[in-house]
């Protein structure tokens, strides 16, 4: 793997792990809650979620940069920050949620 696919994966990890402390601060703090139904049990289990975030963040970025190791030359480079991207979304989304904002909501939305 050469350095900027490394880099890749470091950032889209790391993505995954701030949203763990982001969701930390915003749920034990009375500010919100997990929306996501399928995490929402792993909030008070933090090895488990450690374990479910890195494996999702690893798969995700893999399949990504593995796609474009088929594709074109100019998506070849774009997908594995794809990855980061999306791992950052989250984030953003949790950091938002204490001002009454959640771009993420539509996602969850019954």
């Amino acid at each position: 793997m050469e350095r900027e696919g490394a880099l890749s994966l470091a950032l889209t990890l790391l993505g995954r792990y701030l949203d763990i402390v982001t969701t930390f601060i915003i749920v034990f703090s009375g500010l919100g809650y997990e929306a996501n139904p399928f995490m929402r049990p792993y909030v008070r289990d933090p090895p488990a979620l450690l374990a479910i975030q890195t494996l999702g963040g690893t798969a995700m970025w893999a399949i990504l940069y593995l796609a474009g190791r088929v594709a074109g030359a100019r998506i070849r480079r774009a997908l594995p920050w794809l990855a980061v991207a999306l791992s950052w979304l989250p984030v953003f989304n949790n950091l938002l949620t204490p001002f009454g904002c959640s771009p993420l909501a539509i996602l969850y939305a019954r």
